[in-house]
């Protein structure tokens, strides 16, 4: 492997192949960074050792609310059975039994002009286009009402950009399902 990396120049390397997983409401107290924690999860549910890859929260913790208790993580594992082992029996953590799902990213949506498909980092447009009410600002300083929101996307009024109910992002869904058709299980195909 290392021959082929070195075939395609210097920035290249080998990406691991993890399958994702959501863990809901873990106690924000947790030190999923630690080794030890990851080694004691392992044990706790009869793990292989090493299965789990990295564990990551889905928020970074700067952006938390002052009073969170509980937030959402990725585990990483290493392989699919381990992976549907808890999404079939849950993970327990501090002694506490939680929701694991398969991990199922949403369509990248741009953050600076709200299109499907691209990161704000990468966006051409000239002007910041709202999540909210689709004006040309940012999302951050916006002051419309729910009753004055309209989609970027769709047009339509009445939802945001964000909203998993809008048409266009439920296309899109749509299309990400059938470019990616193991998206459409709960469970990773083994």
């Amino acid at each position: 492997m290392t021959r082929f990396c070195n075939a395609w120049g210097p920035k290249a390397f080998l990406r691991p192949n993890y399958h994702e997983l959501v863990v809901e409401s873990l106690p924000v107290e947790t030190l999923i960074e630690s080794l030890f924690e990851r080694s004691r999860i392992e044990d706790t549910n009869d793990l292989p050792n090493g299965s789990i890859a990295q564990i990551r929260w889905i928020k970074p913790i700067e952006k938390r609310q002052p009073n969170q208790k509980y937030a959402h993580v990725i585990l990483s594992m290493n392989d699919r059975a381990t992976a549907n082992k808890l999404i079939l029996n849950q993970v327990i953590v501090g002694g506490k039994a939680l929701q694991v799902r398969k991990n199922k990213p949403d369509p990248r949506r741009c953050a600076k002009c709200n299109v499907f498909g691209h990161i704000a980092e990468q966006c051409k447009a000239e002007h910041n286009s709202c999540a909210r009410c689709a004006g040309r600002h940012r999302t951050s300083i916006c002051t419309a009402t729910s009753k004055q929101m309209q989609c970027a996307n769709c047009k339509v009024m009445g939802h945001g950009a964000a909203s998993r109910e809008c048409p266009f992002f439920l296309r899109k869904l749509k299309e990400k399902v059938q470019w990616e058709p193991e998206r459409g299980y709960e469970l990773f195909v083994t």
